[in-house]
C-alpha cells in the first residue's frame, strides 16, 4: 500500500483557499428592505470624504467571515457591527456568487432575513456606510448600487420573500 495518496489528474480542480463574504437582505414588518450608503472611504457617517468610486452607492449589510465563524453567527456579527441591529432573523440563503478571479478566490452568499418593526439603525463611527434607509422593493431597482450584481441579489431575495409570504403586493407601492 502506498504511503501517499495518488497525484490528482490534470482534470481535477485545484484546491483553493478562498474568502467568503456574507450579506443579508433584511425585510422589516412593513415589507421594506434595508440598504446602506457607502461613504467612499471617509471616516464614518459624519465624514463623507469620497476616496473611491463607491461613494454614495447603496449596498447590503454584511462582510467577510472570520476564520472561526460559523456562517449564520458570522453574518449576525457583521450585521450588528454595521447596523447595531441584534434582533435579525436569518431565514435562508437566497443568492451565491463568485467575485474576483484572483487568488484567493472570493465567494459571496446572501441571505434572506427579517426584523420586527422598522428599527433605527446605529451606524458605527468609522465604517463604510454614511447613511441607511428602508426602501420599498419597487424603489430598489432605481438605486445606484455598489455593483450591478447587487440588483440581481436583491431581486432574488425579493422573489424568495414573495414566495415565503414575507412580503406581498402591498410592498410594491
Amino acid at each position: 500500500m502506498p504511503l501517499f495518496p495518488p497525484k490528482p489528474s490534470q482534470h481535477e480542480a485545484p484546491l483553493y483557499v478562498g474568502q467568503v463574504s456574507e450579506h443579508a437582505v433584511i425585510f422589516n414588518t412593513h415589507g421594506d428592505l434595508l440598504m446602506l450608503q457607502h461613504n467612499g472611504g471617509g471616516n464614518g457617517p459624519n465624514d463623507p470624504r469620497p476616496t473611491s468610486a463607491f461613494y454614495g452607492k447603496w449596498h447590503l449589510p454584511g462582510g467577510r467571515l472570520n476564520a472561526n465563524d460559523q456562517p449564520v453567527q458570522g453574518l449576525l456579527r457583521e450585521i450588528e457591527e454595521e447596523t447595531g441591529l441584534r434582533n435579525v432573523r436569518i431565514i435562508m440563503p437566497c443568492h451565491t456568487s463568485r467575485w474576483g478571479f484572483g487568488t484567493p478566490v472570493k465567494y459571496s452568499v446572501t441571505y434572506l432575513a427579517t426584523v420586527q418593526g422598522q428599527p433605527m439603525v446605529r451606524l458605527p463611527d468609522i465604517e463604510h456606510a454614511m447613511a441607511y434607509e428602508w426602501f420599498s422593493p419597487s424603489d430598489v431597482s432605481k438605486l445606484a448600487m455598489l455593483t450591478p450584481t447587487h440588483h440581481d441579489v436583491v431581486d432574488a431575495a425579493i422573489s424568495w420573500a414573495k414566495r415565503l409570504g414575507i412580503i406581498d403586493d402591498k410592498a410594491f407601492r
